[in-house]
């Protein structure tokens, strides 16, 4: 069970990793399409048949959404470096989303573990550990379901809740280093460097690469004038590291009635009709690319 915007709680059955796929799709590889972004690439609040990966399914059926609430920069970065290797998508879409990923890395940067992932050599093995990761998580399961014996299902938040319990302890302040010539640690170029080094480890793949920018609900209602520069900013950013970029704010304007891509008008994930027009087209982009690309 994960959540409900629509009038309707959503349910759905996770693959042999944890994910929001059909089962099997992981032994089609090499992939066609792998997704690396938050909840709105693990398809939040809607159906697993409406969601963003399942949109772009219809035109490459083999793709796979490493998404997972709030995610951010690092852990969207660790997701690609454990898994698309043994994976070998044709292409990588990273999905970044206005409304928190930026707030969501200054969390993650107080963990060593997620900062690691800044040292291109960094791995933890995920993949190959597998077998030995998920018996630990379905314990610890277990150790839930006897606290919601009630209730005969356990809130999507209490798993990640109690996954963060077991981690290591962060640490009380920011664990990056500066860059080399300043005194600031938490500088925008922490994000600058994850993108960086997911675009290498995307060409090491030979994967054409697609950002996606997410605007945020409010944007719909005006930016002010530094929201605008960080949004054109993280653009230029994507492009500079060779990233092909979709606006998704320029995509949802030019449809009219943008409000109707969310949840009754409200804050919240996409409906329906909102992730379709997304995938639809990245699916576009990546059939653009397909034809441009030397045979």
């Amino acid at each position: 069970m994960h959540c409900n915007e629509l009038g309707v709680t959503t349910v759905y059955r996770s693959d042999e990793y944890g994910f929001n796929n059909p089962a099997g799709l992981w032994e089609q590889a090499p992939l066609e399409v792998l997704l690396v972004g938050d909840s709105f690439v693990q398809g939040a609040c809607v159906p697993p048949d409406q969601t963003l990966a399942a949109v772009i399914r219809k035109a490459y059926p083999r793709t796979v959404s490493l998404g997972r609430d709030g995610a951010g920069p690092l852990l969207q970065l660790a997701a690609l470096r454990e898994y698309a290797r043994y994976l070998r998508p044709a292409a990588i879409v990273w999905v970044y989303t206005e409304e928190n990923d930026l707030a969501d890395l200054l969390v993650e940067s107080r963990y060593p573990t997620l900062t690691a992932y800044l040292r291109p050599d960094f791995s933890q093995g995920l993949f190959e550990r597998q077998a030995v990761v998920g018996p630990i998580i379905d314990q610890r399961i277990d150790e839930l379901l006897d606290q919601y014996q009630a209730r005969r299902w356990i809130p999507l938040r209490a798993v990640r809740q109690m996954l963060y319990n077991r981690a290591p302890p962060p640490n009380p302040v920011i664990s990056i280093p500066p860059r080399e010539g300043s005194s600031t640690a938490a500088e925008p170029w922490v994000f600058a460097e994850a993108l960086r080094l997911a675009s290498l480890e995307a060409e090491a793949l030979r994967a054409r690469r697609l950002f996606v920018f997410l605007p945020s609900y409010g944007s719909f209602s005006g930016r002010s004038p530094s929201a605008e520069t960080a949004r054109m900013r993280v653009l230029e950013e994507a492009e500079r590291v060779g990233f092909t970029t979709l606006d998704v704010e320029s995509l949802f304007r030019a449809a009219g009635d943008t409000k109707r891509f969310f949840p009754f008008e409200l804050y919240g994930h996409f409906t329906p009709q909102g992730y379709a027009l997304i995938g639809q087209e990245v699916a576009a982009k990546l059939a653009s690319s397909d034809r441009q690309r030397p045979r």
